[in-house]
């Protein structure tokens, strides 16, 4: 009660009063989730990132240098309730004294990318788990891994991902069947786009199918040597590069809840959960999965669907069998899995037409 920060106080009145959303009193052993949050995030291969080797052309992607006017406008949009990291710095005294600290915060922005190192206290990160609803809540399969960075780090983030989803949108980096996290398009976009389809088809007479893939733990596996070999061949730069990769190493995470905190564990593939970073790593690191597709594909972020369409059944679940083999081959590839118990296959069709008995 005693806090600065006001969200500590109303979270105190709403653990005391027992009106707290989700609750934390239910969660499995603090220890047991920090140690299966760490099976994920840890890489059996232990060994050290290397900047793939290439020469810098003229249309490199290199980092521009960041103005106070941005760090300013950057700090000022920061929400006041927004949560603190682990070095406890309140966001409403950031956003309250943007103006004169952005000089100072700007120069330090700058030094990280002119020197290509991220400090070590911005790479760590608080992680709170979030039950999924489904599923027992004994079981630490069933919760999401939220991450929470020092706010510092976060903002710094934020303004390289800016400059970096510039440069993929000026050269079509991303494919058109991604709608996640790109300007102009969203979730909703997303499902008209696969609906219209399918309406279509279903209006000319064929049957149209989907597979709804669901990835494991997309986010946390994805292989940070393999995820720098991608930013190389988009054409990121070598300075570019060598600050990717001292931002992936080097990286730890801890579960804390109110009234506990774990040990530190150090994360050796994938990025945290709420980094400003994380969804357009992500899109680049996927950007090449519909060129795999010989049907139509639909992704937002980690979420993927397949389509297909034809007057005969058979042939929409060969078109179907031959994406998803193609889509498993590009995973196993990039160190991800698909999780079979949700992944889902839907056939649209007509009232009056019939599903016949079909094997494969």
């Amino acid at each position: 009660m005693n806090s600065s920060n006001p969200s500590d106080a109303w979270n105190y009145i709403k653990r005391a009063t027992f009106t707290a959303k989700g609750g934390e009193d239910s969660l499995p052993p603090l220890k047991t989730l920090n140690q299966y949050f760490a099976s994920v995030v840890q890489s059996t291969q232990n060994t050290q990132l290397t900047v793939p080797a290439g020469c810098n052309n003229e249309d490199s992607f290199h980092f521009a240098e960041l103005s106070t006017y941005e760090v300013n406008k950057a700090l000022s949009s920061i929400k006041s309730t927004t949560a603190s990291g682990h070095d406890k710095f309140p966001g409403f005294v950031l956003k309250r004294i943007a103006g004169a600290l952005s000089p100072n915060i700007t120069l330090i922005y700058n030094s990280t990318i002119q020197n290509n190192m991220v400090p070590s206290c911005w790479k760590m990160a608080e992680v709170r788990a979030i039950y999924k609803n489904k599923g027992s809540k004994s079981d630490p399969n069933n919760y999401r891994p939220i991450s929470v960075l020092p706010i510092l780090g976060r903002t710094l983030e934020k303004l390289v991902a800016t400059q970096l989803y510039t440069y993929c949108d000026e050269h079509n980096i991303l494919p058109p069947q991604q709608f996640g996290f790109r300007r102009y398009s969203s979730c909703e976009m997303a499902l008209f786009a696969a609906t219209d389809a399918w309406m279509k088809s279903v209006d000319s007479g064929s049957y149209a199918g989907a597979i709804l893939l669901d990835l494991s733990k997309a986010f946390d596996t994805v292989p940070h040597q393999l995820l720098l070999t991608e930013l190389h061949d988009i054409g990121c730069s070598t300075e570019v590069l060598s600050w990717f990769c001292n931002y992936l190493t080097d990286r730890s995470q801890r579960v804390i809840t109110y009234e506990e905190i774990t040990d530190w564990i150090m994360v050796s593939r994938g990025f945290p959960q709420g980094s400003g970073l994380s969804p357009l790593l992500f899109s680049i690191f996927v950007r090449n999965l519909p060129r795999h597709c010989t049907s139509p594909v639909f992704q937002f972020a980690d979420d993927t669907t397949l389509a297909a369409e034809d007057p005969s059944l058979l042939v929409v679940a060969e078109k179907l069998k031959a994406s998803f083999e193609a889509v498993k081959s590009f995973c196993d590839s990039h160190g991800l899995k698909i999780n079979p118990e949700k992944t889902q296959l839907i056939v649209f069709k007509k009232p009056a037409k019939t599903i016949p008995m079909i094997s494969i």
